[in-house]
C-alpha cells in the first residue's frame, strides 16, 4: 500500500475519529474545525496553522496508523505548543489466527523488534471457535517480521505458532488452526462475597504456580521454548465460568482497595472438572457510580484513599465512551480525579458509608 496522498485530520475535540471523514477522505461537514494534511511518498505530513491547544488525530483509512509525532506530545491526543506538527504514517501489519472448534484460555508473545503489537480476540460465526488478531505498525526498520505466539487452548492445550507479520491484503494474513490432541480444560466459577455476604462483581486473575514467565524469556531464546513449560494463567470475572488448563494456580482479585481485603487462594484444576471457588472480603463494600460531564468519550478514573496512617493508596480505572463507571469501594474517604482527552480534568471528594451511591463529577473544578 502506498503511503502517498493519505488524508490525516486533527480536531480540537475528544471525539475525533474516522467517522468524521466522508467516503472520499474529506472532512465531514459536521466534523467542526478540522485541520487536514496529506502525506508524501515517505508517509510524512506536516500540519500548519494549528493554534495552541490539544488535538485528536485520525486517519481516513483504518489500515493505517500514526507511528510518530514531532512538534507535539502523544498521549490520547496531541498537545500543540504552536504550529506546525509533523506526523509519520505507516501501514498496519499483523496476522489473524482462526481457531476452529476450541477457545482461547490465554496467550503470550514478544513483539518483533521495531513493532509494538496489540491483540484482539472474538468469536467465529455459528459458535465454530474463536479468532485472535495481532496488529501493529513499523516504528523502526523491521528486518525480520517473524515472531512466536504462545496459546493455551481448551482442546489443544499449550501450543506455539511461529508466525510472520504481513499486510491485510497478503494471502498469508489469515491462518486457520484445528484442534490437536485430546486436552480437556477445567471450568471454574469464582464467587466473591464481602463481609455481609453480598456478592461482588470483580475481576479475577489466576497465575500458574510453576513455569517460566514469557516476560523472562530472551527474544533469541524463544526458539527453544516448549509451550508446556510456560507459567500459564488466565483472567476473568466473578460469576462467569472460566476455562482453565489442568494445573495449579494462585488466585487473586484484581480490584484496587478490595483486593487488599481478600486473601489469595491456591486451587488445582483437573481435566474436565467443574468447580466453584468462594473468596470473601474482610469488610463490607459498596457500589459507587460516577457520572461524567461529557458522556460520549473515554475517561480515566483515579481514586486515592488516605487511611489515616499518612500512606495514601491509589487505584486507577479506564472506561470506554458511554460505559457506566461503577467501582466497588470499602467505607472511607476518597479523592476522585477524572481525565479525558481534550477535556479539563475534574475532581471530587466523596465519603463511602454503608450504602451504594451515585456521584456526578463537576464539569470544571
Amino acid at each position: 500500500m502506498s503511503r502517498r496522498d493519505l488524508t490525516i485530520f486533527a480536531r480540537p475535540s475528544a471525539r475525533a475519529d474516522a467517522n468524521d471523514l466522508t467516503p472520499n477522505g474529506a472532512p465531514h461537514p459536521s466534523a467542526g474545525a478540522v485541520y487536514v494534511a496529506v502525506t508524501d511518498a515517505t508517509g510524512r505530513a506536516t500540519m500548519t496553522g494549528l493554534p495552541t491547544g490539544r488535538f485528536l488525530l485520525a486517519m481516513g483509512d483504518p489500515d493505517l496508523h500514526v507511528v510518530s509525532i514531532k512538534g507535539g506530545i502523544a498521549g490520547g491526543g496531541v498537545a500543540v505548543p504552536g504550529p506546525p506538527i509533523t506526523v509519520v504514517v505507516e501501514e498496519i501489519i499483523g496476522v489473524r489466527i482462526e481457531l476452529r472448534g476450541e477457545r482461547i484460555i490465554s496467550h503470550a508473545f514478544l513483539s518483533p523488534h521495531g513493532v509494538r503489537l496489540r491483540s484482539t480476540a472474538g468469536d467465529l460465526p455459528d459458535d465454530q471457535g474463536q479468532w485472535i488478531e495481532l496488529q501493529g505498525a513499523r516504528r523502526l526498520a523491521v528486518e525480520d517480521p517473524s515472531f512466536t505466539l504462545f496459546l493455551d487452548l481448551t482442546r489443544s492445550g499449550p501450543i506455539r505458532l511461529d508466525l510472520a507479520l504481513c499486510a491485510k491484503t497478503n494471502p498469508g494474513y489469515v491462518i486457520r488452526h484445528h484442534p490437536e490432541g485430546d486436552h480437556e480444560a477445567a471450568t471454574v466459577t469464582f464467587v466473591i462475597l464481602d463481609a455481609s455476604g453480598r456478592q461482588l462483581d470483580l475481576p479475577v486473575q489466576c497465575s500458574g504456580t510453576v513455569g517460566t514467565s514469557i516476560t523472562q524469556l530472551r527474544r533469541k531464546g524463544i526458539a527453544e521454548v516448549d509451550p508446556r513449560e510456560l507459567r500459564w494463567g488466565a483472567s476473568g470475572r466473578a460469576g462467569n465460568p472460566m476455562s482453565l488448563g489442568p494445573r495449579t494456580y494462585t488466585v487473586q482479585v484484581s480490584a484496587p482497595f478490595v483486593s487488599e481485603l481478600i486473601e489469595p487462594r491456591t486451587i488445582t484444576c483437573r481435566p474436565g472438572e467443574t468447580q466453584d471457588v468462594h473468596l470473601t472480603a474482610s469488610r463490607t463494600c459498596q457500589l459507587v457510580e460516577f457520572v461524567y460531564p461529557i458522556q460520549d468519550t473515554a475517561w480515566i478514573l483515579k481514586i486515592t484513599d488516605d487511611d489515616g496512617t499518612g500512606k495514601a493508596r491509589t487505584g486507577r480505572w479506564q472506561f470506554a465512551a458511554g460505559e457506566r463507571s461503577k467501582v466497588w469501594l470499602p467505607g472511607g474517604n476518597y479523592r476522585v480525579d477524572a481525565y479525558a482527552p481534550g477535556v479539563s480534568p475534574t475532581h471530587l471528594r466523596i465519603h463511602v458509608d454503608n450504602a451504594d451511591a451515585v456521584h456526578e463529577l463537576p464539569s470544571r473544578q
